[in-house]
């Protein structure tokens, strides 16, 4: 025979707050006009982005103005505007 002992849910959901969960927290500078960044988009193929410009929006909100080229590809590449939080949750410094 086997005893049993019930845990409460209250003190299991008290476990998983305390530590064992976590979240990786990086502090990184904010990227400048010229830096370049990467992201892996699939297998072996790589994205580069060139940062243009980071602006302030009306509200406030930080906005990444950038290039993106790929290998291969003589051209200069698509310019795209991204959140500078999105940014960074997406690209890697090179």
């Amino acid at each position: 025979m086997v005893n049993v002992i019930p845990l409460s849910v209250k003190s299991a959901f008290n476990d998983r707050k305390s530590g064992m969960f976590f979240r990786r927290t990086e502090v990184r500078d904010a990227p400048t006009e010229g830096d370049i960044f990467q992201r892996h988009v699939a297998y072996d193929l790589v994205e580069t982005a060139r940062i243009q410009a980071v602006t302030t929006g009306p509200e406030g909100i930080k906005h990444v103005r950038f290039r993106v080229s790929m290998p291969g590809l003589e051209d200069q590449g698509d310019q795209r505007i991204l959140a500078a939080e999105v940014f960074s949750q997406r690209y890697q410094p090179a």
